[in-house]
């Protein structure tokens, strides 16, 4: 029995494709995984596994009963750069083993959203970017008084074109409302320190002079003043200078260009969302947020022509950056806006996550949207103001109770942790399950939602479909007592303009969609079509 088994599919523990596995064994092992498709880490062992030599890096996905502990899958929280080689070890081992993986992209840094669109990685983190507007509509349905939670307002939110809604809420909104004016003053009476120097000056321009100057003075030939300045009439004295090169200026300065790069971030995002729907005399938050993108690039450049050095290192907080009534507004916004990049870097590593949480909650608007769905019960939902590891949204299992009653059915919607679960059933490692109850009565049954998001290229839909079709035919032989009905494949597709797809199987139906208008609208009228018809068929 090897140590660990990577799957390079979520169903590739039960696959009799071996491709779709690759084995640990030892801490000598340095396998190289494909990053296109969707790996998750099998343990088997009485402890948590250590990755990146700490015990709580990874998160479960799905403990398998009936086994040892701490046996299950683990989502793998990917590198930022594509070189980088992650270390995997047991509690038990002196030395790691190490993963490393073939075409993954890296995350994106200092790259212009519309001059590098092209590049792989830019659309990956534009992807990403949409994941992050699109989980935001729950926050603000959330906020406003709607029956059965927010369910109906984000259906309506995301079916509705992006162009009739407003721009999302961001960090670099709040600080365009709340920071312009004060960054003009400080631009302009930027604070200086006076520096002094000994150098040789004038006679008619000394102001100042030192102990070491008198003491330079009395060793020069002479016996009066000019005749100790020499023929060139200069002597040593203390010259004054304005040093705008200060901790907080340069803090100033990187506080510019980094809210640049996260406004132009932000407009790329909602370049769709141009205007405040049905606010009258309001100025949009994406012109706000344009305008102040101008202005900061201006004030950085200006900084750097004043003598304004780039910030370098660590940055430890002087008594002018706490205490100062306009400098501490640049730390405060400062840590925000470097807080912001964290956390966006913290969700490219777990991004296949935010990837199933979407797809989760895609799957319950979509049966709240079919014809003759209601919601009998609703889980209460809190939204995290940052994610946690890729997930925004708190809340109890099931997510959603959706009721067919004119069809005799409900549909729950589970996580893929749940543990009402049959007790074979996480062996297939989905990230969300729809439990199926016939209202005549009978036992429950199930169906996998399975979450793909590729990290490098992507492998096709249909050899995805196949493969998940064979693991769910010979799991439906082994584990009769399951009630496991079929699944679905959900592919994330970061390519706005690739039209969505769709495969089907004899088990098994995949698409492919992404959360930008050309997708959305139609993929959540197709995935509840695919739902009812596989429910319908099988009851």
């Amino acid at each position: 029995m090897p140590d660990f088994i990577i799957t390079t599919t979520p169903w590739g523990l039960v696959s009799r494709d071996p491709a779709e596995r690759v084995e640990l064994k030892g801490p000598d092992a340095v396998p190289v995984v494909q990053s296109g498709g969707h790996p998750l880490l099998f343990a088997d062992a009485p402890q948590i596994p250590w990755f990146e030599d700490q015990p709580d890096a990874l998160e479960r996905r799905a403990k398998l009963r009936g086994r040892v502990e701490y046996q299950g899958f683990f989502d793998i929280p990917l590198p930022l750069r594509a070189d980088t080689v992650q270390r995997l070890r047991k509690p038990v081992w002196r030395e790691s083993a190490r993963i490393g993986w073939s075409d993954l992209l890296s995350r994106p840094y200092g790259k212009d959203p519309d001059a590098d669109a092209d590049e792989p990685n830019v659309r990956q983190f534009q992807f990403l970017m949409r994941l992050v507007g699109r989980m935001q509509d729950f926050d603000a349905a959330l906020s406003e008084d709607v029956r059965f939670l927010p369910w109906e307002a984000v259906f309506h939110r995301w079916l509705e074109p992006e162009a009739n809604q407003d721009p999302t809420m961001d960090v670099v909104v709040r600080h365009a409302m709340h920071h312009r004016a004060r960054w003009v003053e400080i631009v302009e009476r930027p604070r200086r320190l006076l520096n002094r120097t000994r150098e040789l000056v004038g006679l008619n321009r000394v102001e100042e002079l030192d102990t070491q100057c008198m003491a330079w003075l009395s060793r020069q030939p002479g016996r009066t003043m000019p005749e100790r300045a020499g023929p060139r009439q200069r002597i040593l004295a203390l010259a004054r200078y304005e040093n705008l090169d200060t901790l907080e200026n340069r803090v100033f300065r990187d506080l510019m260009e980094r809210t640049d790069a996260a406004a132009r971030d932000y407009l790329r995002l909602n370049a769709g969302r141009r205007r405040d729907a049905g606010v009258r005399g309001r100025t949009s938050r994406y012109r706000i947020v344009e305008q102040y993108a101008r202005e900061c690039r201006s004030f950085a450049r200006e900084l750097e022509a004043m003598g304004v050095s780039k910030l370098d290192g660590a940055v430890q907080p002087n008594f002018v950056l706490i205490q100062d009534e306009r400098y501490r507004h640049v730390w405060s916004a400062w840590t925000e806006i470097v807080r912001r990049e964290r956390v966006y870097d913290d969700l490219w590593r777990w991004q296949r996550r935010a990837w199933g949480e979407f797809a989760k909650a895609a799957c319950g608007v979509a049966l709240h949207a079919a014809h003759g769905g209601e919601i009998e019960i609703a889980s209460p939902l809190f939204f995290r103001m940052e994610h946690r590891r890729g997930q925004w949204l708190e809340h109890d299992d099931p997510l959603v109770v959706i009721g067919f009653r004119s069809n005799g059915f409900v549909v729950e919607v589970l996580d893929g942790c749940s543990k009402d679960l049959a007790l074979a059933l996480p062996e297939l490692g989905a990230s969300a399950w729809l439990r199926l109850s016939d209202l005549s009565g009978g036992m429950d049954k199930y169906v996998a939602v399975w979450t793909t998001l590729g990290m490098g290229p992507q492998p096709p839909l249909r050899s995805l479909v196949d493969s998940a079709d064979k693991a769910t035919r010979f799991f439906k032989q082994v584990h009769k007592q399951a009630r496991l009905l079929g699944g679905l494949v959900l592919q994330g597709e970061t390519d706005p303009t690739a039209p969505a797809q769709l495969e089907a199987g004899q088990h098994v139906t995949g698409l492919s969609f992404g959360p930008a208008d050309g997708h959305l609208s139609a993929a959540l009228t197709t995935l509840s079509e695919e739902i009812l018809a596989l429910v319908e068929q099988n009851l």
